[in-house]
């Protein structure tokens, strides 16, 4: 039941944000839902083969690692060189993980998974520390901005343990790692869909835009 919920709030924030959110958060929303939608499909018809596995997910991975770290990166004015730094040492832990711990490309790399949850929960950090340093938010309870920073670090804090010895428990206890996939995870992703939809439906910060800009205007509520 709780996958089901959560395949069903994936479409959430594209509901609220798909007509104003800047685009690197729409590719990151998008391919979210459009995951869930696959593996639905995928479970309707009974496909049990690898192609459940091998058809999106390491894929997916890695467009919305660039989409959030691009988020973030445009978000904070980080320089371009730095945001391709970022980038590419990502990419080279992605593929030096995936030779040295994984059979293939398509078994999904939990442990690059795992260095986007660190990379999160590090621009989210930065987002509360400019918060709280410039006092640029009057009213916190009515920013989009810090409500979707909160949506990215409970993701990123609550999965990262998970990720991190999902492959260890696969090997030792595949129930326990089912069980923390399917409720924890689970629960995170409910909290987390939830958070960001509310974000959409909130007016844009002028120091923190998380809504893309027309004819010079913030797009807004």
């Amino acid at each position: 039941m709780i996958i089901y919920l959560v395949r069903l709030l994936t479409t959430l924030p594209l509901i609220f944000g798909w007509k104003k959110i800047r685009s690197s958060l729409l590719v990151f929303f998008g391919l979210n839902f459009t995951s869930e939608l696959i593996s639905t499909i995928l479970l309707i018809f009974k496909v049990h083969t690898s192609l459940k596995d091998t058809f999106h997910y390491n894929s997916i991975l890695l467009i919305t690692s660039i989409a959030v770290i691009s988020f973030y990166s445009s978000l904070y004015k980080i320089p371009n060189q730095w945001f391709l730094l970022i980038l590419s040492l990502y990419f080279l832990f992605f593929a030096g993980t995936t030779l040295y711990f994984f059979d293939s490309f398509y078994e999904f790399n939990t442990y690059a998974y795992s260095l986007l949850h660190a990379i999160v929960i590090v621009f989210t950090t930065i987002g509360f520390y400019k918060i709280f340093k410039s006092e640029a938010l009057i009213f916190i309870e009515k920013s989009a901005f810090f409500w979707l920073n909160s949506a990215f670090l409970i993701y990123a804090s609550g999965s990262i343990i998970i990720t991190i010895f999902s492959k260890y428990l696969i090997e030792r206890d595949p129930e326990l790692q089912r069980f923390f996939w399917t409720y924890l995870f689970g629960t995170v992703n409910i909290v987390f869909y939830s958070l960001s939809a509310y974000a959409f439906t909130l007016k844009d910060d002028e120091h923190f835009p998380i809504f893309r800009r027309r004819k010079g205007k913030q797009l807004g509520n």
